[in-house]
């Protein structure tokens, strides 16, 4: 899911919350929140400011390959 791909790629960049919050200018209930998969939806420009500091693609962030791929999976 989205909060653990952004945890994850969060600790590999060394950030604490508090470091990647102030970066990418959101609070750090909505990170926490973000991580802890408790957000309905994420605003496009703070996922892009996501993968820009943390170096990933959006599509890492989403998982959309294996998502992708299982949806699509035949039978």
């Amino acid at each position: 899911m989205l909060g653990e791909k952004v945890r994850e790629a969060r600790l590999r960049a060394g950030l604490s919350q508090q470091a990647l919050c102030k970066k990418i200018e959101i609070q750090q209930r909505r990170l926490s929140k973000i991580e802890t998969n408790n957000v309905d939806w994420i605003r496009t420009d703070t996922l892009r400011k996501l993968c820009d500091v943390l170096h990933v693609t959006p599509n890492e962030l989403l998982d959309y390959e294996n998502q992708y791929n299982e949806y699509h999976r035949v039978p």
